[in-house]
């Protein structure tokens, strides 16, 4: 699979949300979603039973979330509202089409919230919410397309944004108990480095 026009509309999507331009955002990587989805329709995978893998990949979401974090700092700057606002470049290097397709779901995802949060109160907000939820959720529900164990920082950004978006829908308890996952999943990760 060619990725060199998915990775340039995904970076015109980040240039996008770093602008502040949220339904051009949205529009340029949903544009991004479909031509992956195009070119993977391609593919002919039935004549080759080879080209589908099943096996986890051993390319990292997270990875790419560093070089973004080195670049541009992480995240808001008040703890309480902390959202991973960063959209996520996709190296040229990058051939793994589930890791694609989750980083593309995230930028997606994060396009959609971005634009909720910029326009808090109206109607339009809680629907733009509310798709932002369920893309961040499509990417939980596909976990076994990609391990989530392997990309701790794409799993908290994912989670984090999840819980925020459900304070902001009035679910203060079920919020709660996703950021008591995310603290849970910090100190499971302090153990391990202790160790």
């Amino acid at each position: 699979m060619t990725i060199g026009p998915i990775s340039d509309q995904n970076n015109q999507t980040i240039a996008f949300l770093e602008n502040e331009e949220f339904p051009e955002a949205i529009q340029s990587s949903s544009y991004a979603l479909r031509y992956q989805r195009g070119l993977l329709l391609d593919e002919d995978t039935s004549a080759n039973p080879n080209n589908s893998n099943t096996e986890p990949s051993s390319q990292r979401v997270d990875d790419c979330m560093v070089v973004c974090h080195e670049l541009d700092g992480f995240g808001s700057n008040s703890a309480h509202s902390f959202i991973y606002r960063h959209g996520i470049p996709i190296p040229s290097t990058m051939n793994d089409h589930k890791i694609i397709a989750a980083i593309l779901i995230f930028n997606t995802a994060l396009a959609y919230h971005l634009s909720a949060i910029s326009q808090r109160g109206t109607a339009t907000a809680e629907k733009l919410l509310v798709n932002a939820k369920q893309l961040y959720e499509l990417i939980i529900h596909c976990r076994q397309h990609i391990s989530l164990d392997d990309n701790v920082m794409f799993q908290f950004a994912v989670i984090n944004n999840i819980a925020v978006i459900t304070r902001d829908q009035g679910n203060v308890a079920e919020s709660n108990r996703q950021f008591d996952f995310l603290m849970a999943l910090v100190n499971g990760l302090r153990i391990q480095n202790a160790a």
